[in-house]
């Protein structure tokens, strides 16, 4: 029995849309399953990009030739994309999860569903890149890692049959790579001969599982956080700033520093997207102010101003009267 616990582990995705699932159901071939699994090894977990990869590269690690490789990466579509190519070989972005945006499964801490698989020493992929086990041997370990049980490693009750109809390959295939998996000390069965296979994976999960820690979510700033004074409110970068009732935009020489020039209006496209909807929202919730305060003060042809009149509705007290009339925005 092996001792070897697991120091590193490597995301994958599973759930609907995922490759797993799609696998598992028949939508997807073996190989090109494998593929995307050996890809996003080879990546950021948190942008699905990979690292600089050659199909060449690829076929070595997984022990095929180039062009079944480089065939095999076209029937990927949507599921891998190339985003840039260079001399070291090509980037791609992976998709986790090919369905539309809510359909996307998550956990119970609301990120997207996957599971972890060892990475590093002894790790099933590393085996397989350095020829000690197939890649028809690396896909039956992953799958039996999603029906064990990530605690201890030991997997459900499964006959060779349902492992065949869920990686593609026929029941002779299944037993050769069990056995192939036994000889480098992968799993071990640990049940008896005339029942389903119970087997324990390793390297184990680690005893002391990392606690979860939720994220502290940047909060993002509106218009409403913008800083303002009397006349003007100024974007996030302070290089720019708006009259509040002129709508004239102004500009700086210097980010922070410099003196304030009129924009032209052949520059206004200069100006980010981002700072002129928030100019656009402030003014217009300063035009609402306006109107609200117009209408207090009597300005809008009511006579809410004047209390003792006789079409007069119940209007301010001299406190709020002063004090919307301390306002400096101009009517």
């Amino acid at each position: 029995m092996s001792d070897k616990v697991q120091t590193s582990t490597q995301q994958v995705p599973l759930g609907s849309g995922s490759i797993i699932t799609s696998l598992g159901l028949g939508r997807i071939k073996p190989f090109p399953a494998m593929v995307a699994l050996t890809l996003n090894y080879r990546s950021n977990w948190n942008n699905g990009k990979t690292w600089w990869t050659s199909d060449r590269k690829l076929a070595d690690l997984m022990g095929m030739s180039h062009r079944y490789v480089r065939d095999t990466l076209e029937e990927l579509t949507g599921w891998v994309t190339r985003i840039k190519q260079g001399v070291k070989g090509s980037i791609y972005q992976l998709t986790h999860h090919l369905c539309e945006p809510h359909n996307v499964p998550s956990d119970k801490h609301g990120n997207p569903l996957k599971f972890a698989v060892p990475r590093g020493e002894d790790a099933p992929f590393e085996k397989m890149f350095a020829g000690e086990i197939t890649w028809k041997a690396c896909l039956i370990w992953i799958l039996l890692k999603v029906h064990s049980d990530f605690k201890t490693g030991k997997t459900k009750p499964i006959s060779m049959e349902t492992l065949a109809m869920w990686c593609g390959f026929n029941k002779k295939t299944v037993c050769d790579m069990i056995k192939e998996l036994e000889a480098a000390e992968l799993l071990e069965r640990v049940s008896a001969p005339h029942e389903k296979s119970v087997f324990q994976l390793y390297p184990k999960p680690a005893e002391k599982r990392p606690v979860y820690r939720p994220k502290k979510r940047r909060q993002k700033n509106t218009y409403q956080d913008m800083r303002t004074d009397e006349q003007h409110c100024y974007s996030f970068n302070e290089k720019y700033r708006c009259n509040l009732n002129t709508a004239a935009i102004e500009v700086r020489e210097r980010h922070g520093r410099g003196k304030w020039h009129p924009l032209k209006d052949r520059e206004r496209h200069l100006v980010p997207k981002v700072i002129m909807e928030a100019f656009d929202n402030m003014l217009d919730e300063a035009r609402e102010i306006r109107w609200h305060l117009r209408k207090a003060l009597g300005l809008d042809g009511s006579d809410t101003a004047h209390p003792g009149a006789d079409t007069a509705q119940e209007g301010l007290n001299d406190a709020q009267a002063e004090f919307l009339s301390s306002l400096k925005l101009e009517l």
